[in-house]
């Protein structure tokens, strides 16, 4: 069952929210609503040498960019989100590409920039 305070509490100012913000609000909605929810980390980091190491690699596009934020799974169905908010909600061209990718295979990468966007996008 969802929990009905939490869809209220996401209306107050969703233009003003930042990014995280936003990413914590969606997994929550949708652990709630039964989905497995995981956030994607994939940001690079620094190794011995100022080499930076991504924690993914994308074998179809030889890239290690541009996987969405977050990945919704329940009953043999899944959702990706990219999530855009705050000041820099601007999708990169690694996520455009991805994305491209993604539709060869037949595959959504939902672009969002706030919860009712999601709830819309799981109810149809």
């Amino acid at each position: 069952m969802i929990n009905k305070r939490f869809i209220v509490q996401h209306n107050l100012l969703p233009s003003l929210l930042s990014e995280s913000e936003v990413q914590r609000q969606v997994l929550s909605y949708l652990a709630n609503a039964g989905f497995l929810a995981v956030r994607i980390n994939s940001g690079a980091f620094m190794q011995q040498g100022k080499r930076f190491f991504r924690s993914y690699w994308i074998k179809n596009n030889g890239k290690s960019k541009g996987f969405p934020d977050v990945l919704a799974l329940k009953n043999n169905n899944f959702f990706l989100f990219e999530i855009k908010a705050g000041k820099g909600g601007v999708i990169s061209k690694a996520q455009k590409e991805f994305a491209a990718l993604a539709s060869r295979f037949n595959v959504s990468v939902h672009f969002i920039s706030d919860l009712d966007q999601v709830i819309k996008i799981i109810e149809e």
